[in-house]
């Protein structure tokens, strides 16, 4: 029982960027994008993703994963990168920001607001620096409906 209790720990995405890609940010965009991009505000449900130094390796492309309106990066999002952890993926090739504040414990808090710009322009940013970071492509699929904003 131990051992797979140990495995599941293992087996969970990390809660919030690594030192090294939370330096790069900072670095590339500023403190201040760094901050949005992380949301330390949200404790464990802010961000995800990183290489715990930049000379870390990958095996498979990155993946930025992007939430629903009225989540979060910790919260459902969480359980899909944790899928393809279980899958072979490391938790240097899974990043995801929050780019609103969640439900904040009203399950339809999503009627309240809708998509804009400056999220979508979070979420691009994001998508950039995971490229430039790793220098390669990363998968986010069916993202550029938004693109008039970008």
């Amino acid at each position: 029982m131990k051992i797979l209790i140990t495995a599941a720990v293992f087996m969970t995405a990390a809660s919030e960027f690594s030192p090294d890609f939370s330096a790069f940010l900072a670095s590339y965009y500023g403190p201040y994008v760094r901050n949005q991009m992380e949301r330390r505000d949200l404790g464990s449900k802010g961000s995800f993703g990183g290489k715990a130094n930049r000379n870390e390796r990958l095996n498979n492309q990155p993946i930025v994963f992007v939430h629903g309106v009225s989540d979060t990066a910790g919260e459902k999002i969480k359980y899909v990168a944790d899928w393809f952890l279980s899958k072979g993926y490391k938790t240097n090739e899974l990043y995801a920001t929050t780019y609103f504040d969640g439900s904040q414990g009203n399950p339809l808090k999503w009627v309240e607001y809708g998509m804009r710009c400056e999220y979508v322009k979070q979420i691009r940013a994001l998508i950039v620096a995971t490229r430039l970071y790793n220098r390669s492509c990363c998968g986010c699929d069916r993202f550029l409906a938004w693109s008039s904003c970008i």
